[in-house]
């Protein structure tokens, strides 16, 4: 009997080594988030941490109206 999906994903998962994951935060931007030059900053922003801790992916979070058009920078 497997316990709970936490047990069973942890019994399929592959035993490779896994680093914990590291929150950061950009900088606050005092900028109007509507225009693209501010998008390109935080995008920017982002990479930088990213490239400071070492992980694989990073993950930046906007409300949809950004993210549709954030998406089209990136």
């Amino acid at each position: 009997m497997v316990p709970w999906w936490v047990g069973w994903v942890s019994l399929t998962m592959h035993k490779e080594h896994h680093k914990q994951s590291v929150v950061e935060y950009t900088p606050p931007t005092n900028a109007h988030i509507t225009k693209n030059a501010t998008k390109q900053k935080v995008l920017q922003d982002s990479q930088k941490i990213y490239d400071a801790v070492g992980q694989k992916y990073t993950f930046v979070v906007f409300d949809l109206a950004v993210a549709k058009t954030a998406y089209a920078i990136v």
